[in-house]
């Protein structure tokens, strides 16, 4: 419990000295339409769920903590506990296998089903003949999340690869074409799907699935760049 309760803590101080007030009043934009609250009453209610539950302005929105009572809160796996468990539960060796998709991509190629490049090895030649094979692709940063900083591009090439490497966008994959299934649930983004598996005693256990998609104007499901899933 005191490991959760440091965690919380360092959690709280990241997101305060990395908030993003344009995203943070989109959500309260956002909770206020369907809540039809005061947006001055869910602000002051973001930022005490901060404190007491240590949740940040988007998982307020998509948990819909601002529907729920005391009790109900509580019973929500917040990011700290999630990242407690998940570096309780892990090989502390193998992190940076998951944190890095470049790395995850060399280690796991048998079964990403994709082409993809390493702009930090590989030069403009290189970025050439890979449009040339995959003319759409889809580029972002190595160790970004909640779909930050991915891009869907098709052309310009020079222009794009100085940007790229600009950004530090270093992961150059394949546009994949999604079956005709997904796409029919949306076909602006790759649907997705993100199973969580725990294994214990040799067992794998599924403890959720989701289903992933956006919102139908852009190319990426992420929920933190306005998809959304469900169960």
């Amino acid at each position: 419990l005191m490991v959760i309760e440091m965690n919380k803590f360092k959690l709280l101080i990241k997101r305060i000295r990395h908030i993003n007030f344009d995203r943070m009043f989109d959500m309260i934009d956002r909770v206020h339409k369907e809540s039809g609250k005061m947006k001055l009453i869910i602000l002051i209610d973001m930022i005490y769920s901060a404190f007491v539950y240590n949740v940040g302005y988007l998982d307020y929105y998509v948990f819909g903590f601002v529907f729920c009572n005391k009790e109900e809160r509580k019973t929500f796996m917040t990011m700290p506990i999630s990242n407690y468990l998940f570096k309780t539960l892990n090989d502390k060796q193998r992190r940076d296998d998951f944190d890095d998709k470049l790395k995850f991509n060399e280690i796991f190629n048998d079964y990403l089903g994709r082409g993809w490049l390493d702009l930090r090895k590989a030069n403009y030649d290189d970025f050439v003949e890979f449009t040339k094979k995959y003319p759409v692709l889809f580029v972002k940063p190595v160790d970004a999340f909640s779909g930050k900083g991915i891009e869907k591009i098709t052309s310009d090439l020079q222009a794009i690869y100085n940007s790229l490497l600009e950004h530090k966008q270093y992961v150059v994959e394949e546009c994949l074409v999604q079956h005709e299934g997904m796409n029919v649930l949306n076909p602006t983004s790759i649907n997705t799907l993100r199973i969580t598996s725990l294994i214990k005693d040799g067992v794998v256990h599924i403890p959720y699935t989701l289903v992933r998609t956006s919102d139908g104007t852009k190319a990426i499901d992420n929920i933190g760049s306005g998809g959304f899933y469900a169960p």
